[in-house]
């Protein structure tokens, strides 16, 4: 059982993941979930091929530490991230697993030549550089693995995510809890030649709790960004592990509703929601990755890309029938694995130790 050690805590770290998912909140944020999240299920694939094998089982408790690098493929969001992440993890009894993880995000994007960003509402032709170093959120769950017979897994957990420790999602954003709760079953298949084949297929879903229904920039008086409520995630990957040499495909899809405007009024006394907003409510999201991995007395070496996006562009609001130049497309561009706008490759390099 000590497979799921690791495939709990890969489901555990993507509470944080909600909230970060959307473009127009913080999108840094969610590369170092899912980069995380691909660490640990590689470990988690070496585990289970140690374990099919006949091995000995490692003692109940586990520290780790990861190094992410991530560098986005669009020519004009040039960005470049970086993410030192600490986690630990302590099996109880009956399987039951308590694990913790945080770190510290640095985050760069250059190369932007344009800009609204002078007084008088003109655009800049200067490049412009943004930095932002913060603290990711501090994630604690409980989660317990079991046998459905047949070699099949499963898995339950619950999770917290309190990000006291980043001063953007805290102090800017007022989010105070993410709670979560994640669904697992996964089977591994034994080929010839030591190879191994695994299936899996996750659910979570998780309720984010914040002060505001939405971010705003006091002085230019707009929203920086909405947050999101309630969030319902599907995920399935396919997996190969041959004498600590791995490759999966991974695929997933979320939907679910942001906060409400109900400010809006507030800050716009003279505004009509015209019904438009309330299409805005809802988002659909997919995710599409592939990653190689090489896993060798703890230390773990990845490299993969992975696409987040939403469906279209502009959300699929209705009453938008078409694109400048392109008037064949309706409801905004339509997004795909590995457009560039959306996608990101990256590279960990991982090292856990259990006594």
């Amino acid at each position: 059982m000590k497979v799921f050690k690791f495939y709990f805590l890969a489901l555990l770290m993507i509470c944080s993941l909600p909230l970060l998912a959307q473009e127009n909140t913080a999108s840094a944020g969610e590369e170092q979930s899912d980069l995380e999240a691909e660490l640990a299920a590689q470990a988690a694939e070496s585990d289970a091929a140690a374990e099919a094998t006949g091995e000995e089982k490692q003692p109940n408790f586990t520290i780790g530490l990861n190094n992410g690098l991530s560098h986005g493929f669009a020519k004009e969001r040039k960005s470049f991230a970086y993410t030192l992440n600490v986690y630990a993890a302590y099996q109880f009894p009956l399987e039951f697993t308590l694990s913790a993880d945080l770190g510290l995000r640095e985050s760069y994007r250059y190369g932007m030549s344009v800009a609204t960003s002078n007084e008088d509402g003109t655009e800049s032709t200067t490049d412009l550089d943004y930095s932002k170093f913060d603290g990711t959120p501090l994630n604690i769950g409980l989660s317990k693995g079991f046998e459905f017979g047949a070699g099949v897994m499963g898995s339950i957990g619950i999770g917290v995510s309190v990000p006291c420790t980043s001063k953007e999602l805290w102090d800017v954003y007022g989010v105070r809890t993410i709670l979560g709760i994640d669904l697992g079953v996964a089977k591994n298949f034994k080929l010839p030649k030591d190879v191994f084949l695994g299936l899996s297929f996750g659910f979570n879903y998780a309720k984010t709790f914040a002060e505001y229904d939405a971010a705003w920039d006091k002085y230019s008086n707009e929203p920086l960004g909405y947050l999101q409520n309630h969030d319902i995630g599907l995920s399935l990957s396919l997996g190969i592990n041959y004498k600590g040499f791995g490759f999966k495909l991974s695929g997933g899809y979320n939907f679910g509703s942001d906060y409400k405007l109900s400010t809006a009024k507030y800050y716009y006394d003279d505004w009509d929601k015209g019904g438009t907003i309330d299409n805005s409510d809802w988002y659909y999201l997919f995710s599409f990755g592939a990653t190689a991995s090489y896993s060798i007395k703890g230390f773990v070496f990845a490299l993969g890309v992975r696409t987040n996006a939403p469906e279209f562009d502009n959300g699929n609001y209705e009453g938008f029938n078409e694109l400048p130049g392109d008037p064949d497309v309706k409801n905004g561009s339509t997004n795909y694995p590995f457009k560039a706008k959306y996608t990101t490759v990256f590279a960990n390099i991982g090292y856990s130790y259990s006594f």
